[in-house]
């Protein structure tokens, strides 16, 4: 599942993100497991405060311009908190959250040397496709955060009349203040802040696009061609397996599942506002503004909705497995029985918080419903 190439990079990468403070972790490469850094959770608390401060300022930006009825800067520095929010979500995790982050990190390491291991000792995780999909989605994360922090850097040195950046802050102050404080730690802290966030939401993708889809297939009975070999579809190691993605699948849920509603909440406030202010106060804004507060809600939405377009996968994918065996011809009595009382305790497979909110197929749908309903609402308000 995983390549070599991927397990050298994370073992140079991990000692340097942790050596930044970025994660509170290394790489364990004789043992191929994440484990807790001795230093750096205490740097990273000071980078979590710091963004804290900076979100408060957006906020307190935010509250005073719409008291002086500029709704464009309004606009501006309320999608500017709303973004930061949801990607220092993953500082959260990583701050409060970094033991369940570890074991959820080493348990899906763990199930995919397994299964490689198991049943499928001829697969080649060097040239397979998938495998070099996934080392160039990790190759695009971290040229994503060095676009990210180099566009950032260029807006503050352009564009020091918006609130948004630090040279609105230290525009009048003299070079030696202003450079670093308005151009380079605003430029460092971007890269930080998207690298922490694209590390976490780079793994669940990776997670639920191409190892979820490959196992569960591989599970799935009535297929006409499959790269695992047939012991894995024995009733006793088919159960094993499933179990065994289900109990992975909880570990997730349990890290991630508590941020899903806050998320859903901060992108659809983000969408709606941002679309409203850009159609009411369009004509009097700047073309920086609007670019800045349309590129912070486009790439919210469709953060958002290429998630929940994963998450009903995974939900799809896990019903197809548990019928599969509904209807498959058993080779005894004895496997059919077996088989029926499994598949009667079984859930399929989903991202989820509870029982309070759960992604399905649909919901992705029910998402973009409730952004339209909301843009409509205010529309007719003006």
């Amino acid at each position: 599942m995983i390549s070599e190439r991927m397990y050298t990079a994370l073992g140079y990468v991990y000692p340097a993100l942790a050596t930044l403070g970025i994660i509170p972790y290394t790489w364990d490469r004789k043992e191929r497991l994440i484990v807790r850094s001795s230093t750096s959770h205490v740097l990273i608390r000071y980078h979590f405060l710091f963004i804290l401060e900076g979100l408060a300022y957006y906020l307190l930006m935010a509250i005073y311009f719409y008291y002086e009825k500029n709704y464009e800067f309004f606009n501006m520095c309320f999608s500017g908190f709303c973004a930061g929010f949801l990607v220092m979500q993953s500082f959260v995790i990583m701050v409060f959250y970094q033991d369940d982050a570890m074991v959820s990190g080493n348990c899906m390491v763990a199930y995919f040397k397994y299964m490689q291991r198991t049943y499928y000792p001829n697969y080649d995780s060097e040239n397979s496709k998938r495998a070099r999909l996934i080392d160039l989605g990790g190759l695009f994360i971290f040229l994503g955060c060095v676009f990210a922090s180099i566009l950032t850097c260029v807006v503050n040195c352009i564009y020091t009349n918006l609130p948004i950046t630090l040279g609105y802050i230290f525009g009048e102050a003299p070079p030696i203040v202003r450079i670093p404080f308005g151009f380079i730690v605003p430029c460092i802290y971007i890269f930080i802040l998207f690298l922490n966030c694209f590390s976490l939401t780079g793994t669940v993708y990776g997670y639920g696009l191409f190892v979820v889809p490959f196992l569960t297939k591989e599970l799935r009975m009535g297929r006409a061609n499959y790269e695992s070999p047939p012991e894995l579809r024995q009733p006793e190691n088919l159960i094993l397996a499933y179990r065994s993605l289900q109990i992975l699948q909880q570990v997730i849920n349990e890290l991630v599942g508590k941020f899903i509603v806050p998320t859903q909440t901060m992108v659809t406030k983000l969408v709606v506002l941002s679309t409203y202010m850009v159609i009411k106060h369009g004509d009097t804004m700047e073309t920086a503004s609007m670019a800045v507060i349309l590129t912070w809600s486009g790439m919210a939405g469709l953060f958002w909705s290429l998630t929940l377009m994963m998450g009903g996968h995974l939900h799809v994918y896990g019903e197809r497995v548990i019928k599969s065996w509904k209807y498959h011809q058993w080779d005894n009595k004895y496997d059919k029985k077996l088989m029926g009382k499994f598949r009667k305790s079984c859930k399929p497979l989903m991202l989820n918080f509870g029982k309070a909110y759960r992604i399905r197929r649909l919901t992705v749908l029910k998402f973009i419903r409730s952004l339209s309903r909301g843009i409509l609402r205010a529309l007719l308000a003006l």
